[in-house]
């Protein structure tokens, strides 16, 4: 499975619903669905997919995130953000050599900043 397919079924059951369910309030065949939470796609969900399928399942706006994320799609407001703002695209080209450690004490260092501010 993929990790978009595996966090999406585990998502879907962990909120009780059936693909069925999930296609009656999506409007997305189960069978596309299934597809999806199995990986037998090709290709990853589009972005407005991913938002119906969500929406569907009454995720919230960080569950929402995790889903974009593991579909290896940003969420909206990070993608006009980094395309709007050029110290964004510095900053991520500076640190993609960085350990994951590195870049945890750098978000803690900026959720401390905000705290102060």
């Amino acid at each position: 499975m993929s990790p978009f397919g595996t966090l999406l079924r585990r998502t879907r059951e962990g909120k009780g619903v059936t693909l069925r369910e999930l296609e009656d309030r999506t409007g997305i065949n189960s069978t596309y669905i299934s597809k999806l939470e199995t990986g037998r796609m090709k290709h990853s969900p589009t972005r407005d997919t991913i938002l119906k399928l969500a929406q569907g399942l009454g995720c919230n706006q960080e569950e929402t995130d995790e889903l974009l994320v593991a579909a290896r799609r940003l969420p909206e407001e990070l993608e006009n953000k980094m395309l709007s703002n050029p110290v964004l695209l510095n900053f991520f080209r500076a640190t993609k050599k960085l350990s994951d450690e590195d870049l945890q004490n750098i978000v803690k260092e900026i959720e401390r900043k905000k705290r102060h501010t």
